[in-house]
């Protein structure tokens, strides 16, 4: 959702990137390129609602113009099968991608991505918290971890 303007959202589908800009009263399709994505994730960056990324089966995509045009984000990520992706609330520089084979980090608006050593395989979520930023939480096919500073050590949660 633009955060400045709630009636926009951008929602991802198997079939592309949809947007509406009337509070999902229509939609429509931002781009003919994104209909060869399997979309898991969109993001909009929250100082420029210009910015938007998209995670995809082919990586993650980045956006300057709302959707109009997409660029690949992917120097660094091995695996380019994205299946969720964070953006951090505070410094929207910094982006988290999770995949089958981990958590990836970018401090540079996704210019590149670095694997974070230690992070749980077979992603499947990940959140983070709003007034801690630096805490993080990822849900995977073997349980929840979290990382109380910014990714760089994890510890699996217990859970009854």
């Amino acid at each position: 959702m633009d955060p400045r303007n709630h009636s926009i959202l951008m929602a991802g589908t198997n079939e592309g990137i949809f947007k509406t800009e009337n509070a999902a009263k229509t939609w429509r399709l931002v781009h003919p390129e994104t209909k060869k994505w399997a979309v898991n994730a969109v993001v909009f960056d929250k100082s420029d609602p210009n910015i938007v990324y998209a995670g995809t089966n082919q990586g993650v995509f980045k956006t300057t113009d709302q959707g109009n045009t997409w660029q690949p984000q992917n120097n660094g990520l091995a695996n380019r099968f994205i299946v969720t992706l964070l953006i951090h609330p505070e410094k929207t520089q910094i982006l988290y991608a999770g995949n089958q084979d981990g958590i990836y980090k970018t401090v540079n608006g996704t210019e590149s991505w670095a694997p974070l050593s230690g992070s749980p395989g077979s992603v499947t979520s990940l959140s983070i918290h709003p007034q801690s930023p630096e805490v993080l939480f990822a849900g995977t096919t073997h349980g929840l971890y979290r990382s109380t500073d910014a990714g760089a050590r994890w510890e699996q949660m217990k859970l009854r």
